[in-house]
Protein backbone atom coordinates (compact mmCIF):
# COMPACT_ATOMS: atom_id res chain seq x y z
CA UNK A 1 0.00 0.00 0.00
CA UNK A 2 1.50 3.23 -0.95
CA UNK A 3 1.70 6.18 1.45
CA UNK A 4 3.10 9.34 2.06
CA UNK A 5 6.69 10.00 4.01
CA UNK A 6 7.59 13.24 5.22
CA UNK A 7 11.45 13.27 4.85
CA UNK A 8 13.14 14.59 8.02
CA UNK A 9 16.88 15.31 8.90
CA UNK A 10 18.10 12.75 11.67
CA UNK A 11 20.38 14.49 13.81
CA UNK A 12 22.01 10.74 14.38
CA UNK A 13 22.87 9.97 10.84
CA UNK A 14 24.71 13.49 10.20
CA UNK A 15 25.91 12.68 6.60
CA UNK A 16 21.84 11.59 5.65
CA UNK A 17 21.94 12.16 1.97
CA UNK A 18 19.24 15.25 1.29
CA UNK A 19 16.15 14.15 -0.29
CA UNK A 20 17.09 16.80 -3.31
CA UNK A 21 20.34 17.53 -4.50
CA UNK A 22 19.64 21.75 -3.59
CA UNK A 23 18.72 20.86 -0.48
CA UNK A 24 20.38 21.36 3.32
CA UNK A 25 18.94 21.07 6.26
CA UNK A 26 18.68 24.12 8.56
CA UNK A 27 18.92 22.64 11.57
CA UNK A 28 22.24 20.83 10.11
CA UNK A 29 23.30 24.04 9.89
CA UNK A 30 22.95 24.87 13.47
CA UNK A 31 24.11 21.86 14.78
CA UNK A 32 27.30 22.08 13.00
CA UNK A 33 27.88 25.79 14.23
CA UNK A 34 27.22 24.58 18.03
CA UNK A 35 29.07 21.21 17.54
CA UNK A 36 30.59 22.25 20.79
CA UNK A 37 34.14 22.83 19.07
CA UNK A 38 33.70 26.86 19.77
CA UNK A 39 34.49 28.19 23.24
CA UNK A 40 31.73 30.47 22.36
CA UNK A 41 29.21 28.23 20.65
CA UNK A 42 28.95 25.95 23.48
CA UNK A 43 24.78 25.27 24.13
CA UNK A 44 24.82 25.04 27.25
CA UNK A 45 26.36 28.97 27.57
CA UNK A 46 24.01 30.80 25.83
CA UNK A 47 22.16 33.32 27.59
CA UNK A 48 19.09 32.90 28.66
CA UNK A 49 16.46 34.44 26.16
CA UNK A 50 12.73 34.45 26.42
CA UNK A 51 10.78 33.20 23.83
CA UNK A 52 7.11 34.42 23.92
CA UNK A 53 5.58 32.31 20.54
CA UNK A 54 3.17 29.35 21.68
CA UNK A 55 1.81 27.85 18.26
CA UNK A 56 -0.02 24.48 19.86
CA UNK A 57 -3.54 25.93 18.92
CA UNK A 58 -1.92 25.02 14.65
CA UNK A 59 -2.04 21.65 13.20
CA UNK A 60 0.98 19.76 12.67
CA UNK A 61 2.36 19.55 9.43
CA UNK A 62 1.84 15.44 10.22
CA UNK A 63 -1.74 16.70 10.53
CA UNK A 64 -2.36 18.54 7.42
CA UNK A 65 -0.28 16.18 5.34
CA UNK A 66 -2.79 13.18 6.75
CA UNK A 67 -5.84 15.02 5.83
CA UNK A 68 -4.31 16.03 2.17
CA UNK A 69 -6.26 15.49 -0.88
CA UNK A 70 -5.29 16.60 -3.92
CA UNK A 71 -8.63 17.16 -5.50
CA UNK A 72 -9.44 20.07 -3.26
CA UNK A 73 -6.20 20.97 -1.46
CA UNK A 74 -3.57 22.12 -4.22
CA UNK A 75 -5.05 25.79 -4.18
CA UNK A 76 -5.36 26.17 -0.55
CA UNK A 77 -2.97 27.75 2.04
CA UNK A 78 -2.22 26.04 5.23
CA UNK A 79 -0.54 27.74 8.33
CA UNK A 80 0.71 25.22 10.65
CA UNK A 81 3.41 24.69 12.74
CA UNK A 82 6.61 22.74 11.63
CA UNK A 83 9.28 21.17 13.69
CA UNK A 84 12.48 21.74 12.76
CA UNK A 85 14.00 18.45 11.61
CA UNK A 86 11.40 18.79 9.04
CA UNK A 87 12.61 22.02 7.64
CA UNK A 88 14.78 22.24 4.13
CA UNK A 89 16.30 24.90 2.10
CA UNK A 90 17.35 25.22 -1.59
CA UNK A 91 20.84 26.56 -1.05
CA UNK A 92 23.04 28.67 -3.93
CA UNK A 93 25.82 26.54 -3.02
CA UNK A 94 24.14 23.47 -4.34
CA UNK A 95 22.31 25.38 -7.44
CA UNK A 96 19.00 26.38 -5.63
CA UNK A 97 18.15 30.10 -4.74
CA UNK A 98 18.32 30.58 -0.93
CA UNK A 99 21.39 31.45 1.60
CA UNK A 100 20.68 29.24 4.21
CA UNK A 101 24.79 28.67 4.42
CA UNK A 102 25.25 31.99 5.20
CA UNK A 103 22.86 32.60 8.31
CA UNK A 104 25.14 35.17 10.48
CA UNK A 105 24.71 33.69 14.04
CA UNK A 106 26.51 37.38 15.67
CA UNK A 107 23.20 38.87 13.80
CA UNK A 108 20.85 37.08 15.14
CA UNK A 109 22.30 37.07 18.58
CA UNK A 110 22.69 40.82 18.22
CA UNK A 111 19.08 40.64 17.07
CA UNK A 112 17.81 38.35 20.51
CA UNK A 113 19.84 41.29 22.55
CA UNK A 114 17.35 43.97 21.70
CA UNK A 115 16.37 46.23 24.52
CA UNK A 116 13.04 47.94 24.24
CA UNK A 117 13.03 51.71 24.33
CA UNK A 118 13.15 52.36 28.46
CA UNK A 119 13.14 48.52 29.14
CA UNK A 120 16.04 46.82 30.94
CA UNK A 121 15.74 43.74 29.48
CA UNK A 122 16.40 42.45 26.29
CA UNK A 123 13.69 41.23 23.54
CA UNK A 124 14.85 37.50 23.13
CA UNK A 125 12.66 36.00 20.57
CA UNK A 126 9.26 37.68 19.97
CA UNK A 127 6.70 36.37 18.28
CA UNK A 128 5.30 39.62 17.23
CA UNK A 129 8.43 40.49 15.14
CA UNK A 130 8.87 37.19 13.52
CA UNK A 131 6.32 36.80 11.22
CA UNK A 132 5.38 33.69 9.55
CA UNK A 133 7.38 31.47 7.25
CA UNK A 134 6.54 30.52 4.03
CA UNK A 135 7.36 26.77 2.54
CA UNK A 136 6.35 24.50 -0.66
CA UNK A 137 5.92 20.73 -0.24
CA UNK A 138 7.99 19.34 -3.08
CA UNK A 139 7.50 15.36 -3.78
CA UNK A 140 8.93 12.77 -5.35
CA UNK A 141 8.33 9.44 -6.06
CA UNK A 142 10.11 6.12 -5.35
CA UNK A 143 9.86 2.83 -6.60
CA UNK A 144 8.36 1.04 -3.64
CA UNK A 145 5.15 3.62 -4.38
CA UNK A 146 6.01 5.68 -1.02
CA UNK A 147 5.58 9.46 -1.89
CA UNK A 148 8.55 11.47 -0.16
CA UNK A 149 7.40 15.32 0.56
CA UNK A 150 9.67 17.42 1.42
CA UNK A 151 9.00 21.40 3.37
CA UNK A 152 11.00 23.47 1.63
CA UNK A 153 11.47 26.29 3.21
CA UNK A 154 11.53 29.62 0.89
CA UNK A 155 12.16 32.50 3.52
CA UNK A 156 13.18 33.00 7.12
CA UNK A 157 16.47 31.59 7.84
CA UNK A 158 17.63 33.81 10.53
CA UNK A 159 14.49 33.64 12.37
CA UNK A 160 14.71 29.57 12.17
CA UNK A 161 18.00 30.33 13.72
CA UNK A 162 17.06 32.44 16.30
CA UNK A 163 14.21 30.40 17.88
CA UNK A 164 17.26 27.51 18.09
CA UNK A 165 18.91 29.86 19.61
CA UNK A 166 16.36 30.75 22.24
CA UNK A 167 16.11 27.15 22.90
CA UNK A 168 19.63 26.95 23.31
CA UNK A 169 19.43 24.25 20.70
CA UNK A 170 16.94 22.21 22.06
CA UNK A 171 13.26 21.10 19.65
CA UNK A 172 11.82 23.68 18.19
CA UNK A 173 8.43 24.53 15.99
CA UNK A 174 7.98 27.18 13.45
CA UNK A 175 4.91 28.62 12.55
CA UNK A 176 4.65 28.07 8.53
CA UNK A 177 2.13 28.82 5.78
CA UNK A 178 2.60 25.89 3.21
CA UNK A 179 1.51 25.02 -0.21
CA UNK A 180 1.44 21.75 -2.08
CA UNK A 181 2.89 21.80 -5.38
CA UNK A 182 0.70 21.42 -8.27
CA UNK A 183 0.89 17.87 -9.18
CA UNK A 184 1.16 16.48 -5.58
CA UNK A 185 0.51 12.80 -6.33
CA UNK A 186 -2.54 11.20 -4.45
CA UNK A 187 -2.62 7.55 -2.92
CA UNK A 188 -5.87 6.68 -4.76
CA UNK A 189 -3.57 7.31 -7.78
CA UNK A 190 -1.23 3.96 -7.05
CA UNK A 191 -2.20 0.15 -8.07
CA UNK A 192 -1.33 -2.49 -6.07
CA UNK A 193 2.20 -2.81 -8.13
CA UNK A 194 2.67 0.71 -6.84
CA UNK A 195 2.61 2.43 -10.25
CA UNK A 196 1.27 6.17 -10.45
CA UNK A 197 -1.14 6.91 -13.03
CA UNK A 198 0.60 10.28 -13.92
CA UNK A 199 -0.73 13.69 -14.25
CA UNK A 200 1.27 16.19 -14.38
CA UNK A 201 4.25 16.07 -12.17
CA UNK A 202 7.03 18.59 -12.08
CA UNK A 203 10.44 18.22 -12.64
CA UNK A 204 12.67 19.24 -9.90
CA UNK A 205 13.57 22.16 -12.22
CA UNK A 206 9.94 23.26 -12.11
CA UNK A 207 9.72 23.38 -8.25
CA UNK A 208 12.90 25.16 -7.61
CA UNK A 209 11.59 28.03 -10.19
CA UNK A 210 7.95 28.16 -8.47
CA UNK A 211 10.02 28.24 -4.68
CA UNK A 212 12.61 30.73 -6.07
CA UNK A 213 9.80 33.39 -7.50
CA UNK A 214 8.05 33.64 -4.06
CA UNK A 215 11.19 33.68 -2.92
CA UNK A 216 12.51 37.07 -4.84
CA UNK A 217 8.99 38.80 -4.62
CA UNK A 218 9.81 38.44 -1.03
CA UNK A 219 13.48 39.93 -1.63
CA UNK A 220 11.85 42.87 -3.78
CA UNK A 221 9.76 43.65 -0.87
CA UNK A 222 12.64 44.01 1.48
CA UNK A 223 15.31 46.22 1.82
CA UNK A 224 17.74 44.61 3.94
CA UNK A 225 17.58 41.23 1.10
CA UNK A 226 21.24 42.03 -0.85
CA UNK A 227 21.88 42.05 -4.57
CA UNK A 228 23.67 39.15 -4.82
CA UNK A 229 20.32 36.99 -3.32
CA UNK A 230 17.54 38.66 -5.33
CA UNK A 231 19.59 37.43 -8.44
CA UNK A 232 19.98 34.10 -7.13
CA UNK A 233 16.60 33.89 -6.74
CA UNK A 234 15.39 35.61 -9.92
CA UNK A 235 17.78 33.44 -11.78
CA UNK A 236 16.54 30.57 -10.37
CA UNK A 237 12.60 31.73 -10.98
CA UNK A 238 14.02 31.98 -14.41
CA UNK A 239 12.70 35.73 -14.17
CA UNK A 240 13.93 36.90 -18.09
CA UNK A 241 15.73 40.29 -16.50
CA UNK A 242 17.76 38.17 -14.15
CA UNK A 243 18.61 34.93 -17.14
CA UNK A 244 19.27 38.02 -19.51
CA UNK A 245 21.42 39.29 -17.14
CA UNK A 246 23.44 35.97 -16.27
CA UNK A 247 23.61 35.10 -20.30
CA UNK A 248 25.20 38.18 -20.75
CA UNK A 249 27.70 38.32 -17.94
CA UNK A 250 28.62 34.43 -18.81
CA UNK A 251 29.33 35.57 -22.84
CA UNK A 252 31.51 38.52 -21.41
CA UNK A 253 33.47 36.42 -18.89
CA UNK A 254 32.59 38.19 -16.39
CA UNK A 255 31.74 36.05 -12.76
CA UNK A 256 29.26 38.01 -9.82
CA UNK A 257 29.26 36.34 -6.83
CA UNK A 258 30.42 32.86 -7.75
CA UNK A 259 26.88 32.26 -9.91
CA UNK A 260 29.36 31.07 -12.43
CA UNK A 261 30.56 28.11 -10.11
CA UNK A 262 27.18 27.47 -8.92
CA UNK A 263 25.45 27.05 -12.89
CA UNK A 264 28.82 24.75 -13.51
CA UNK A 265 30.16 27.26 -16.53
CA UNK A 266 33.41 25.20 -17.55
CA UNK A 267 37.07 27.36 -16.94
CA UNK A 268 35.48 30.58 -15.19
CA UNK A 269 37.63 30.00 -12.08
CA UNK A 270 40.29 32.83 -13.52
CA UNK A 271 37.23 34.89 -14.77
CA UNK A 272 37.14 38.14 -12.89
CA UNK A 273 34.34 39.23 -10.95
CA UNK A 274 31.81 42.56 -11.11
CA UNK A 275 31.20 44.15 -7.51
CA UNK A 276 27.50 44.80 -8.56
CA UNK A 277 24.98 44.19 -11.19
CA UNK A 278 23.44 47.03 -10.56
CA UNK A 279 21.86 48.67 -14.03
CA UNK A 280 22.52 45.23 -15.51
CA UNK A 281 19.76 43.14 -13.81
CA UNK A 282 16.67 45.15 -15.09
CA UNK A 283 16.42 43.83 -18.47
CA UNK A 284 18.42 43.99 -22.07
CA UNK A 285 17.43 47.55 -23.71
CA UNK A 286 16.81 48.81 -19.67
CA UNK A 287 19.64 50.52 -17.17
CA UNK A 288 23.04 51.00 -18.49
CA UNK A 289 22.07 49.44 -21.86
CA UNK A 290 19.48 51.82 -22.39
CA UNK A 291 21.43 54.81 -20.96
CA UNK A 292 24.70 53.95 -22.71
CA UNK A 293 23.66 51.66 -25.78
CA UNK A 294 24.69 48.10 -25.76
CA UNK A 295 28.00 48.67 -28.11
CA UNK A 296 29.28 50.88 -25.65
CA UNK A 297 28.43 48.44 -22.57
CA UNK A 298 30.27 45.79 -24.76
CA UNK A 299 33.40 47.98 -25.33
CA UNK A 300 33.17 49.21 -21.62
CA UNK A 301 33.17 45.37 -20.12
CA UNK A 302 35.43 44.35 -22.91
CA UNK A 303 38.45 46.98 -22.16
CA UNK A 304 37.72 47.11 -18.31
CA UNK A 305 38.37 43.02 -18.32
CA UNK A 306 41.33 43.47 -20.16
CA UNK A 307 42.74 45.80 -17.83
CA UNK A 308 41.93 44.20 -15.21
CA UNK A 309 43.69 40.38 -16.08
CA UNK A 310 46.74 42.36 -17.67
CA UNK A 311 47.42 45.46 -16.02
CA UNK A 312 45.74 46.16 -12.76
CA UNK A 313 45.57 42.36 -11.55
CA UNK A 314 42.34 42.81 -10.12
CA UNK A 315 39.73 40.17 -9.39
CA UNK A 316 36.68 42.89 -8.82
CA UNK A 317 35.34 44.58 -11.56
CA UNK A 318 34.04 47.87 -10.00
CA UNK A 319 30.30 48.22 -11.58
CA UNK A 320 30.90 51.88 -11.38
CA UNK A 321 34.15 51.82 -13.87
CA UNK A 322 31.89 50.36 -16.45
CA UNK A 323 29.47 53.20 -16.29
CA UNK A 324 32.35 55.32 -16.29
CA UNK A 325 33.61 54.14 -19.34
CA UNK A 326 30.13 53.74 -20.88
CA UNK A 327 29.72 57.58 -20.56
CA UNK A 328 32.98 58.58 -22.36
CA UNK A 329 32.49 55.67 -25.29
CA UNK A 330 28.76 57.47 -25.56
CA UNK A 331 29.73 61.15 -25.45
CA UNK A 332 33.18 60.73 -27.67
CA UNK A 333 32.93 57.88 -30.02
CA UNK A 334 29.31 59.41 -31.44
CA UNK A 335 27.80 62.25 -33.46
CA UNK A 336 25.45 64.99 -31.54
CA UNK A 337 24.18 68.19 -32.29
CA UNK A 338 24.82 67.76 -35.49
CA UNK A 339 28.68 67.37 -35.25
CA UNK A 340 30.35 66.03 -38.41
CA UNK A 341 33.15 64.05 -36.69
CA UNK A 342 33.68 62.28 -33.24
CA UNK A 343 36.69 62.59 -31.36
CA UNK A 344 37.33 58.76 -30.95
CA UNK A 345 36.43 55.91 -32.88
CA UNK A 346 35.33 52.95 -30.09
CA UNK A 347 38.75 51.37 -30.82
CA UNK A 348 41.17 54.52 -30.08
CA UNK A 349 39.38 55.05 -26.80
CA UNK A 350 40.15 51.71 -25.42
CA UNK A 351 43.70 51.76 -26.50
CA UNK A 352 43.46 55.34 -24.88
CA UNK A 353 41.96 53.71 -21.37
CA UNK A 354 44.28 50.68 -22.12
CA UNK A 355 47.57 53.12 -22.27
CA UNK A 356 46.62 54.69 -19.28
CA UNK A 357 46.61 52.28 -17.11
CA UNK A 358 49.42 50.82 -18.42
CA UNK A 359 51.44 54.00 -18.04
CA UNK A 360 50.14 54.67 -14.57
CA UNK A 361 50.67 51.09 -13.34
CA UNK A 362 54.31 51.02 -14.62
CA UNK A 363 56.56 50.96 -11.60
CA UNK A 364 58.50 54.61 -11.09
CA UNK A 365 60.46 55.55 -8.40
CA UNK A 366 58.43 59.43 -8.78
CA UNK A 367 54.68 57.59 -8.29
CA UNK A 368 53.78 56.18 -4.87
CA UNK A 369 50.67 53.81 -6.03
CA UNK A 370 49.37 52.82 -9.23
CA UNK A 371 45.59 53.85 -10.55
CA UNK A 372 43.39 51.03 -10.51
CA UNK A 373 39.52 50.48 -12.13
CA UNK A 374 38.76 50.63 -8.10
CA UNK A 375 39.57 54.51 -8.39
CA UNK A 376 36.61 55.10 -10.93
CA UNK A 377 34.10 55.01 -8.15
CA UNK A 378 31.58 58.18 -6.98
CA UNK A 379 32.74 59.39 -3.93
CA UNK A 380 30.31 60.21 -0.67
CA UNK A 381 30.02 63.95 -2.26
CA UNK A 382 30.52 63.26 -5.81
CA UNK A 383 27.13 61.60 -7.53
CA UNK A 384 28.44 61.66 -11.29
CA UNK A 385 30.24 59.29 -13.84
CA UNK A 386 31.12 62.06 -15.70
CA UNK A 387 32.82 64.01 -13.30
CA UNK A 388 34.63 61.00 -11.94
CA UNK A 389 36.02 60.22 -15.25
CA UNK A 390 37.14 63.86 -15.74
CA UNK A 391 38.39 64.08 -12.87
CA UNK A 392 40.43 60.79 -13.65
CA UNK A 393 41.80 61.25 -17.43
CA UNK A 394 41.37 65.02 -18.05
CA UNK A 395 43.79 65.34 -14.92
CA UNK A 396 47.11 66.98 -16.36
CA UNK A 397 45.69 66.90 -19.90
CA UNK A 398 45.75 63.41 -20.04
CA UNK A 399 43.56 62.54 -22.37
CA UNK A 400 43.94 65.43 -24.25
CA UNK A 401 47.51 64.84 -24.88
CA UNK A 402 46.90 61.39 -25.59
CA UNK A 403 44.35 62.74 -28.49
CA UNK A 404 47.19 65.06 -30.12
CA UNK A 405 49.87 62.38 -30.14
CA UNK A 406 47.28 59.93 -31.51
CA UNK A 407 46.10 62.19 -34.25
CA UNK A 408 50.08 63.96 -34.79
CA UNK A 409 49.12 67.51 -34.40
CA UNK A 410 50.01 70.49 -32.32
CA UNK A 411 46.43 71.01 -30.20
CA UNK A 412 44.29 68.57 -28.89
CA UNK A 413 40.60 69.16 -28.47
CA UNK A 414 38.52 71.88 -26.18
CA UNK A 415 35.17 71.70 -24.47
CA UNK A 416 33.80 73.94 -27.42
CA UNK A 417 33.97 70.27 -29.49
CA UNK A 418 30.28 68.24 -29.79
CA UNK A 419 31.28 65.49 -27.98
CA UNK A 420 32.81 67.69 -25.02
CA UNK A 421 29.12 69.49 -24.66
CA UNK A 422 27.24 66.08 -24.81
CA UNK A 423 29.89 64.67 -22.48
CA UNK A 424 29.53 67.79 -19.42
CA UNK A 425 26.03 68.44 -20.12
CA UNK A 426 25.50 64.83 -18.67
CA UNK A 427 26.90 66.41 -15.59
CA UNK A 428 24.77 67.47 -13.00
CA UNK A 429 24.28 71.35 -13.32
CA UNK A 430 25.79 71.80 -9.58
CA UNK A 431 28.95 70.64 -10.64
CA UNK A 432 29.24 71.20 -14.10
CA UNK A 433 31.48 74.21 -13.99
CA UNK A 434 33.84 72.57 -12.08
CA UNK A 435 34.06 69.66 -14.22
CA UNK A 436 34.59 71.92 -17.20
CA UNK A 437 37.36 73.48 -15.66
CA UNK A 438 38.79 70.75 -15.07
CA UNK A 439 38.21 69.61 -18.91
CA UNK A 440 39.45 73.08 -20.03
CA UNK A 441 43.33 72.09 -20.37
Amino acid sequence: MAKYNLVTYNKATPNQKSPFPDLVSNLKLFNKAYDGKDEEKLLHKLPLWSDNSSYSSYSTLDEVIAKFNPKNSLNQTFVCRVRDDQIWSSDFTLGGFDRATQTNDKSCRNNLNTKRYNKDEVKGFNDDDSGTLNAYIRYQVKKDGTIDLICVKNMGNHRFWMKKLAAAGGPTEHLMKIRFHEGTPSLAKFDLFGDVETGKLLTKGEMIAIEAAAHHADAGDRNTQVEGQKFYSGLRAQIPAYVECFDFLKANEINYKGIMQVQNVKDCEDWPEISSITGMNIGIGNGIFKSYGMDNVLQSIEVARKIAIEVTKEPIIMNSSIKCFGGMYKSLTELHDGGTKALFNKEQLSQFFYDFFLENNTKSKFRRKPITLKMLTQSGSVKDFNYVSANMFWKDGAIVEYFRDMMDRDNGFTTSHKCMAHFLNNIHPLIRQQATAICNV
